[in-house]
């Protein structure tokens, strides 16, 4: 079966095979238009359908398509639907409302050049089609040298730069090594400004100035060179006092907006360095600037470059801002990329400008489908990969957004997704850190490839006019033509055909009549003779010398004349004004000036020819059969290839460029060509993940690398061969590695609770179900639920979760039996402990002191004191300074005795023998200690020599406010306030001011990110 669209052939299938109205099958039949009973959906339009009885060739249905009206009754038709009543023939399937009519002007033989952007795109290059060609055709990523502009302030003397050289170098070679495969090269462009005034001030890059002291904390703003937000984010523990104000120095403690910042006096220069001190945002002597201000100030024209401009953020830590290409400031001053000095070109951090940079190229976050919509019914929403939705790249799967190298857990905020497969979170446009990070798709490539082509023409030194998009499109046609109808390029701007040659001699030289611009030259005429006149004297007729042609000494001239009335006073036959006269002597005896070689060359009076032009993978063009001094071959290399040039003893180049021309001079040909194919190199890991390549035809242009799987993914797709396409890229795979999961190996104490995980292949994401044995249960469980039941998922690596079961546990018994029993196995399931009494002999009193901690975390029994077991406790003495102990029970077994400090803002607790308070290091947690107990064996548990007194907790733990004495394990480090990862400000303010944060004042959790692996980026992109 065959199916046709609009006279072409479009699809054919095996599956129906004979006659459809076969008089051996009497089934009903039903004939279905835009989808399928499997639920394959498609959408499109329909203007004609018919239905034939018989098979028809295509010749017959162009025929019928062309001669026949439409309503012309056939006795071949079966059907022929106009949709005029969509209802008398039709009724819909799934949907309750039938097909939408519209009107259409397809006879109009006009072509719809308008490309539109989809619902959320923006601009041409989101359109479905034009990427689509971008994707598919190699010549639309033909390589594209940028320019780009890195702005370092100095102060005044050419000092104290804003990035250093050794960061600007760094970071552009991790730039050019991001790019290098997808034709993408950078050209780099310094501009050294020597200003102390900009090199002093704090440039703010996300801060609305207007912002500073409206009586409302802006976390943008929160910065110690601008108060504070001009003291908005400040709370301060001690009121300023108004005596300070006015006195000709400038208080800190008043330098906030409610005090106008100290009646100004913060921000007089002859008062204060008002570089660190002047907050105030009307004041011009301002210690911070925003970033559009600098721009302003700079005025750097930003359509020849991409400009890139350094500005420091306040707590929340912005490592960069881009431009969109569809920004109106996107070829202005004000455009270009933000980044942050302290992270550029510092290794861990390079690939934030990388990152940028896709932003100014038109690529969004990979998960811009699902963290960055407005809600949960969002036309933009991504539920999977798509030109349309989300990033708008169909090979990057929804993403939410996440720092981790894998893929997401499970999440409550992603509208119903519980889980993600197969994210691209090693792409540059992720949140994942440098050493994760490190590729584009394909899809991305075409994006940035296609804006360069429509918006940053001008940032090429080698510009171009923009490609047409799509092919062009049949619009009409009779027996004999064929109308086409183009799309216009996508930037909109035609260039008009206009003809300026007014003479060509084939050569590229100036003097000899034709310039090397196909202009006439004075004195000379390219067309017709000189004319002689009077007035005209004398008369200079240029002895034209096609440079072609082999160089001559010139003997004589002859000058013909149309009219025997001409009377000649005198000739004079003088050398050529172009030609250099000290140059012309240099040459020696059987050497002449050739003005193509601009030396002098071995004269002979025969011309040499040069020998024929051989090279392979390439095609020809020459100016004459002929191969004579000056003969030009113009070398065009077939597609695949390029151009390697060598001239006389110069080294191999490549050029670029499609085509040369090579030029016989003296009988050799004036540079050495070949044709080379392109080289794609050993495919990159990212381009088949999971996968090893093996290439052993090479890496050029039309050879074959294939590629296994690495254990333990497995091959999905049947062609695991790449080819080396023309434009130095690998063709796209046809097939992929699919990670899987082996038979999860056996988890001790544990039963396997799902079937199907006997298997031997298990998918990434696939969960298996275990249940612990009696007696065991999950770790980390509460001990009142004990969860038994645990699942472990097949992760990226393919490997199993890690699941233990652990065993059930009792409580300790009562203190007052310490020291005096002894257990099998601790406190786990099924250990026995047993107190051993004088009357353990008779049975009773050894089954009495006797229990076992059973499978429910729960004692059998309950010990009991013997009855040799009397007396009571010495009173407690050789306590360590500063603890009382309060017993109002006595000092009888079992008796309980409070402990306390003398000193009210002290607690008690116990240390090691020989361990003092003095000893403590501030990662040690004591125990809290509040009574002892006597027990049975006349012991005072815990002993009161091991007790000692140290100072508490500040009652401000989680204030924002790093108190030094909280500092340490035993005030969970002030609440988190000491580090920058924990603190809710983002930002660690010591207190008092005077604490040092690098010693008191440290980030010293050992549970924050600061001492976890570095977070190499760790900080929200733009």
């Amino acid at each position: 079966m065959k199916l046709y669209m609009n006279g072409a052939q479009v699809a054919t299938s095996g599956e129906q095979v004979g006659g459809i109205f076969s008089p051996l099958t009497q089934k009903c039949k039903v004939l279905m238009l835009g989808g399928s009973a499997q639920n394959h959906n498609f959408r499109g339009y329909i203007e004609h359908f018919s239905l034939w009885k018989v098979a028809r060739t295509q010749r017959e249905i162009l025929s019928d398509m062309e001669t026949h009206g439409f309503h012309t009754p056939l006795p071949q038709l079966l059907l022929q639907e106009n949709w005029d009543n969509v209802k008398r023939t039709w009724s819909p399937m799934k949907a309750a409302n039938s097909p939408r009519v519209e009107f259409s002007n397809a006879h109009s033989f006009l072509l719809d050049t308008n490309l539109e952007p989809p619902l959320c795109g923006q601009t041409l290059c989101d359109n479905t089609e034009v990427i689509s060609s971008y994707n598919q055709l190699p010549s639309f990523r033909q390589p594209k040298v940028v320019r780009y502009r890195v702005v370092n302030i100095y102060d005044d003397d050419h000092k104290d730069p804003t990035v250093s050289q050794q960061q600007i170098d760094f970071q552009h070679q991790q730039l050019a090594e991001a790019f290098q495969h997808y034709n993408i090269s950078w050209e780099l462009e310094v501009l050294k400004i020597n200003s102390s005034s900009l090199r002093h001030r704090l440039i703010l890059a996300n801060c609305d100035i207007s912002k500073i002291g409206d009586e409302k904390c802006d976390p943008e703003c929160n910065h110690t060179l601008t108060g504070h937000d001009g003291g908005d984010c400040r709370q301060l523990r001690y009121p300023a006092f108004t005596k300070k104000q006015q006195n000709g120095v400038c208080d800190m403690d008043c330098n906030y907006e409610r005090f106008n910042f100290d009646g100004g006096e913060c921000c007089d220069p002859d008062i204060t360095d008002v570089t660190k001190t002047c907050f105030d945002p009307d004041s011009p002597h301002r210690a911070y600037l925003d970033i559009n201000e600098l721009k302003n100030i700079l005025r750097l024209d930003g359509s020849t470059h991409l400009n890139i401009f350094f500005a420091n953020s306040s707590e929340e830590e912005l490592a960069g801002v881009a431009t969109w290409p569809w920004d109106k400031e996107a070829l202005m001053h004000l455009g270009g990329i933000v980044l942050n000095p302290s992270f550029y070109g510092i290794p861990g951090h390079t690939h934030t400008m990388i990152h940028e940079i896709g932003h100014s190229l038109g690529l969004y976050h990979i998960f811009r489908g699902i963290s960055e919509i407005q809600s949960c019914s969002d036309p933009c929403m991504e539920t999977e990969p798509s030109f349309e939705t989300g990033d708008l790249c169909n090979d990057t799967n929804p993403a939410p957004k996440h720092k981790f190298c894998g893929d997401p857990g499970p999440g409550n905020d992603t509208c119903g997704f519980h889980s993600f497969f197969d994210t691209p979170y090693n792409n540059f446009m992720s949140y994942a850190d440098d050493d994760c990070t490190d590729s584009f798709t394909p899809n991305q490539v075409s994006r940035m490839h296609c804006y360069l082509d429509l918006i940053y023409q001008s940032w090429q030194p080698s510009r171009k006019p923009a490609p047409v998009a799509l092919a062009p499109q049949v619009v009409g046609h009779t027996t004999d033509s064929v109308m086409l109808e183009w799309f216009p390029p996508i930037d909109g701007h035609f260039f008009e055909r206009s003809q300026g040659e007014e003479c060509d001699d084939r050569n590229k030289v100036n003097g000899d009549g034709c310039s090397l611009f196909c202009q006439q030259e004075v004195s000379f005429n390219c067309i017709g003779l000189h004319v002689l006149s009077c007035r005209n004297n004398p008369l200079i007729i240029p002895v034209v010398h096609d440079l072609s042609q082999p160089f001559y000494h010139s003997q004589a001239v002859r000058v013909s004349f149309s009219s025997p009335l001409v009377a000649i006073s005198g000739v004079a036959l003088r050398s050529f004004d172009n030609f250099d006269p000290v140059t012309l002597s240099s040459c020696q005896r059987g050497e002449t000036y050739s003005p193509a070689e601009q030396s002098c060359v071995h004269f002979a009076c025969e011309a040499t020819d040069c020998p024929e032009l051989a090279v392979e993978n390439a095609s020809l063009n020459c100016s004459s059969s002929h191969r004579y001094h000056g003969a030009q071959c113009t070398v065009s290399c077939r597609t695949g290839y390029v151009l390697q040039i060598q001239r006389d003893d110069e080294l191999i180049k490549s050029q670029v460029g499609p085509s040369i021309t090579v030029t016989c001079t003296e009988g050799k040909w004036n540079k050495q060509v070949a044709c080379e194919p392109v080289d794609c190199g050993v495919p990159d890991h990212h381009h088949v993940y999971a996968a090893s390549f093996s290439c052993p035809e090479g890496t050029t242009f039309g050879r074959r690398c294939s590629f296994h799987c690495r254990h333990p993914a497995q091959l999905k797709g049947n062609n695991s061969i790449l080819t080396c396409m023309e434009d130095g890229l690998w063709s796209f795979p046809e097939a992929l590695c699919e990670l899987m999961c082996l038979t999860p190996p056996p988890v001790p104490n544990a039963d396997l609770q799902t079937a199907r995980c006997q298997e031997s292949k298990h998918k990434v994401g696939s969960f298996c179900k275990y249940k612990c044995k009696p007696g065991y249960h999950v770790p980390g469980a509460s001990r009142k639920s004990k969860k038994r039941a645990f699942r472990t998922q097949c992760t990226q690596d393919g490997s199993w979760q890690e699941g233990t079961c652990v065993p059930v546990t009792c409580d300790p018994p009562p203190a007052k039996f310490h020291g005096l029993y002894q257990c099998t196995n601790g406190f786990q399931f099924n250990s026995e402990c047993r107190i051993k009494c004088e009357d353990s002999e008779g049975s009773q009193g050894r089954g009495s002191n006797i229990i076992h901690c059973r499978k429910d975390g729960t004692w059998s029994g309950s010990f009991h004191v013997c009855r040799e077991m009397q007396g009571q406790c010495l009173a407690p003495n050789q306590l360590n300074s500063n603890l009382k102990l309060q017993c109002p029970d006595g000092y009888a077994i079992g008796s309980e005795c409070a402990t306390s400090c003398l000193d009210h803002n002290s607690e008690s607790i116990i240390l090691p023998v020989n361990v003092t308070v003095r000893d403590i290091p501030h990662w040690m947690n004591p125990t809290r200690v509040e009574r002892i107990v006597c027990t049975a064996g006349l012991q005072w548990y815990p002993h009161p020599t091991l007790i000692h007194c140290v100072k508490g907790c500040e009652p401000f733990m989680g204030d924002n406010y790093c108190d030094a004495i909280n500092n340490r394990a035993f005030c969970n480090y002030d609440g988190g306030d000491c580090c920058t990862s924990t603190v809710k400000t983002k930002k660690v303010t010591p207190f008092p001011m005077s604490c040092d944060l690098q010693d008191d004042c440290a980030c010293r959790d050992p549970e924050a990110q600061e001492h976890s692996r570095k977070d190499l980026r760790g900080y929200n992109h733009g």
